[in-house]
């Protein structure tokens, strides 16, 4: 009588080192892509910011360029050059 030749049983699941190994690098994946989408949340902030900043020199520079240099030193622009040895008042007028 002759037996059957052995044969390995058949891998129907995962082991647990494998599933442990698994969950260890999705784990760093899902850490990696966190702080990615936080760093590009923070650019994103930083360019409105600097696209306003931009946009705020460039008006003033508009003025400057545009205005009479002598007007630079009055008031009825809104903001003067002048420095003044005295607070303003109201009786300044402003």
């Amino acid at each position: 009588m002759t037996r059957p030749p052995i044969t390995p049983p058949l891998r129907s699941a995962f082991s647990l080192i494998e599933v442990m190994v698994a969950l260890c690098i999705l784990t760093i994946i899902s850490a990696a892509l966190a702080s990615s989408i936080a760093t590009q949340h923070r650019v994103m902030e930083m360019e409105r910011e600097t696209r306003i900043v931009q946009g705020v020199a460039r008006t003033l520079r508009e003025r400057f360029l545009g205005a009479d240099w002598m007007t630079l030193n009055t008031t009825s622009a809104g903001w003067s050059w002048a420095r003044r040895a005295t607070p303003r008042s109201a009786a300044d007028g402003v």
